[in-house]
């Protein structure tokens, strides 16, 4: 299988290059619906895979809600880590009962730092045994593939997790993907922030043109060319029409 994603060249060789020290990184992964920011966390994933790291968040998402709290976290980290499997949006959006919500335009920034440090002291415990499970599960990949927490829980990971990952042992690589407004919060904290753009058309016309020449007769290059357009504003299509035209090459003239 080719690693790198058709039209995406060198957004994959940004986030490669994140990964290729083996150390603990925290990585943006922007696009808006369309862009292909799953797939390429899928991939990515995949190489994880490949190269000796446990993943977590693919091929089942997860997706931090307003209502995921410490707990929540800990039982999907135990469940993925020791047992392999969870109900991934279950466990994830499950609410713990009476569970205080900070409005931080209420409470100010100092409150809400305040309520932050005292949060902080009646959960030690949780925290403690996410860290500890993180910690001694070897080299991670950590995908979020939708990020909404509270703010508690966005405060907890900005000024305790992100840190503590930076001090493990083994390589953590968290990834956080989702639409560039969604996800700008995290922006001051992270090591890459890669945005999925307009995807780079002379690739996909490579690709079409290799697997185009194929069939019978070959695809011109006002078809390439018409293909690669349209697929440049439909990522689904690179894989859709690819997949045609391999079958095509099986099945002889295409009339």
């Amino acid at each position: 299988m080719q690693d790198t994603p058709i039209g995406r060249k060198r957004e994959w060789n940004e986030l490669m290059a994140a990964m290729r020290d083996r150390r603990s990184a925290v990585i943006i992964l922007a696009g808006q619906p369309g862009s292909g920011r799953t797939y390429m966390f899928s991939r990515l994933a995949e190489h994880g895979t490949r190269s000796g790291y446990r993943v977590i968040g693919w091929p089942e998402p997860l997706i931090l809600e307003p209502t995921t709290n410490l707990n929540d976290i800990d039982r999907l980290l135990n469940a993925l880590l020791t047992e392999g499997s969870a109900d991934l949006q279950g466990t994830v959006s499950a609410s713990a009962a009476g569970e205080e919500q900070t409005d931080l335009v209420a409470v100010g920034v100092k409150g809400f730092m305040k309520q932050g440090v005292r949060w902080l002291q009646q959960k030690r415990e949780e925290e403690d045994r996410v860290l500890t499970t993180l910690f001694s599960s070897g080299d991670l990949i950590i995908g979020v593939d939708g990020y909404a927490p509270n703010p508690i829980i966005h405060w907890w990971i900005t000024t305790r997790l992100i840190p503590r990952t930076r001090e493990a042992d083994n390589s953590i690589i968290l990834i956080f993907i989702d639409r560039p407004e969604s996800i700008a919060r995290l922006r001051p904290f992270v090591d890459v922030y890669c945005e999925l753009g307009r995807f780079n058309i002379e690739e996909i016309e490579r690709h079409f043109e290799h697997i185009g020449a194929e069939l019978r007769p070959p695809l011109t290059k006002e078809e390439v060319r018409g293909y690669a357009q349209a697929a440049a504003e439909d990522s689904s299509l690179i894989s859709a029409l690819g997949t045609v035209f391999k079958w095509g090459r099986k099945g002889g003239d295409r009339g």
